[in-house]
């Protein structure tokens, strides 16, 4: 399937949830809910051991790690992340592809749920140092989207690798929980700006690569780093550490990302 056909394919599942059809996007969605806590959401059959979990997701196509698919979307919200997601898209498919990271299609179940891989860093860095150690080859980020998108920012946070925490030394604004938290990831306060709907997603993942690839102090591996970042521990971090800055916290994320 073409790029173009993968995403017209996701954006026809989207499309017809926002006038209320049963589509196979929501079907998608009660077994991803399925397989994150063990329990049907619907007249389907419980799921009764993680490994029968574990295929049930792997034959959907559905990565486990992943949050769950939404089940809500906004026509307003759907083409602008549409419009963003085509951009990005022909970007990385041109030869003179320079972005430093890139959207994985195969991954692509739903355009409110991006995993994207940041690549090629700076080699004199010590995150690349690190990664080029434990022959890590991207820093595998997971991205979404609220239906009240660009009016709310896009939640992001880190899947793998398992980063070294700030209060070890560790650095690039992201928290112990694997979420990435900064001030334009936010809804600022009265110094800080915050989000705005002006931001595109292009920028916003070169702000996030930049942010991992500062010095003072510098992003590093755990040395757990093969231990994968959890839904759960990203959004509370995140919760955490925007209450300490004072920046706000858009509505319902802790019940929408959390899960």
């Amino acid at each position: 399937m073409s790029t173009k056909s993968k995403i017209q394919n996701v954006m026809s599942h989207m499309m017809t949830s926002v006038v209320g059809s049963h589509s196979k996007l929501h079907r998608r969605s009660v077994k991803t809910e399925e397989c994150d806590d063990g329990y049907p959401h619907s007249n389907i059959q419980k799921v009764t051991s993680k490994t029968e979990m574990t295929e049930e997701c792997e034959e959907d196509g559905f990565d486990p790690t992943l949050l769950p698919l939404p089940t809500t979307s906004t026509k307003t919200a759907t083409q602008r992340i549409y419009k963003e997601l085509k951009i990005i898209v022909h970007k990385q498919d041109t030869p003179s592809n320079d972005l430093g990271f890139f959207v994985k299609l195969d991954k692509l179940r739903s355009v409110y749920q991006w995993v994207v891989q940041l690549t090629d860093f700076d080699p004199n860095i010590p995150l690349a140092q690190d990664m080029a150690r434990h022959k890590v080859k991207s820093i595998d980020l997971e991205i979404r989207f609220a239906p009240d998108y660009p009016n709310l920012p896009p939640y992001i946070r880190v899947i793998r690798p398992r980063l070294l925490r700030f209060m070890n030394g560790g650095g690039g604004h992201v928290t112990a929980g694997g979420s990435i938290c900064m001030d334009l990831l936010t809804l600022g306060n009265s110094h800080d700006q915050g989000w705005s709907s002006q931001y595109t997603m292009e920028a916003v993942l070169i702000q996030v690569k930049l942010a991992l690839s500062t010095l003072n102090p510098p992003a590093r591996l755990d040395r757990n780093w093969k231990n994968e970042y959890t839904a759960v521990e990203a959004m509370n971090a995140y919760i955490r550490v925007a209450n300490q800055h004072g920046w706000g916290i858009p509505p319902q994320w802790d019940t929408l990302f959390k899960r």
